[in-house]
């Protein structure tokens, strides 16, 4: 009995550390702020995860938050993740910013107006995050975790983003990230994680988060990401369809239909096991 007492306690004390470090596990969601998006079909997808993760992209995709809040409902017993891009960094570098975007020029123009601290622009950014931050604060519930970027893939630099962090960090209470490209990629702090997408070499730091957002990896190499990363604090999945992609002529997010079937549901399924 003595024996059997002992094997159970040193199970205990060896296996929960192990489940209480792994990370959130989520199905890419950029778009889950539009009304198209198959709600449904995610939250299948993310119910296979311990610790499920969403991320959206705020205003390319639209800013109806249905989808945030039957996640946020779903899971509500156990711990949860959210994850917010504030604005979308790809669009500037393609020059393909639409409605809902919050800048539409280019990267080396809003460089420039951050790091002059033009007053237009940075209240811009303010009220954006102010809404932001009201909004979820009325979604969340006490085991929702919240992460606020400072773009979706930005290319901000040094003095840009240190202003917007500050701006960011003055209306949002909780964590941040940065997801930046290029040479800039070890330069997050003070931002809590780093997040990089693709396949890079190693993360510097156990502070990261991975999502291989643009790469259309197959399931497999889906799953051998997850295990490779495994040291992070949130792995996503991706899928070009999820994002209204399908080859063709470009198509504004906001026009975009979005595909996730029951299929893709259960190839994904073991990938977000943990």
């Amino acid at each position: 009995m003595v024996k059997k007492l002992l094997s159970i306690f040193l199970t205990i004390l060896f296996i929960v550390p192990v489940c209480s470090a792994s990370p959130y596990k989520g199905f890419s969601s950029f778009a889950a702020l539009n009304s198209k998006f198959p709600c449904s079909n995610f939250l299948k997808v993310s119910a296979y995860a311990r610790k499920p993760a969403m991320v959206v992209l705020y205003g390319s995709f639209g800013d109806d938050w249905h989808c945030v809040e039957r996640f946020i409902r779903r899971f509500s017993h156990r711990k949860h993740l959210l994850q917010i891009h504030i604005y979308n960094g790809s669009c500037l570098y393609l020059r393909r910013c639409y409605s809902g975007e919050l800048f539409t020029s280019s990267t080396k123009k809003v460089n420039a107006l951050l790091v002059n601290q033009d007053p237009i622009v940075i209240d811009r950014i303010r009220q954006r995050v102010i809404k932001i931050s009201e909004r979820v604060a009325t979604l969340k519930a006490p085991k929702t975790k919240l992460i606020l970027t400072t773009g979706l893939e930005d290319r901000l630099t040094s003095g840009a983003y240190k202003v917007m962090y500050s701006i960011l960090r003055s209306e949002w209470p909780y964590d941040m990230a940065r997801n930046p490209v290029g040479k800039t990629h070890k330069k997050f702090y003070p931002a809590n994680y780093i997040e990089l997408h693709g396949l890079p070499t190693k993360f510097s730091t156990t502070r990261c988060i991975w999502n291989g957002d643009g790469f259309n990896l197959t399931v497999p190499e889906t799953r051998a990401a997850f295990d490779k990363f495994n040291q992070c604090k949130v792995l996503y999945a991706w899928t070009k369809q999820s994002q209204g992609i399908f080859g063709g002529p470009f198509v504004p997010p906001l026009e975009r239909t979005f595909q996730l079937d029951l299929g893709v549901v259960k190839s994904y399924a073991t990938v977000l096991k943990n």
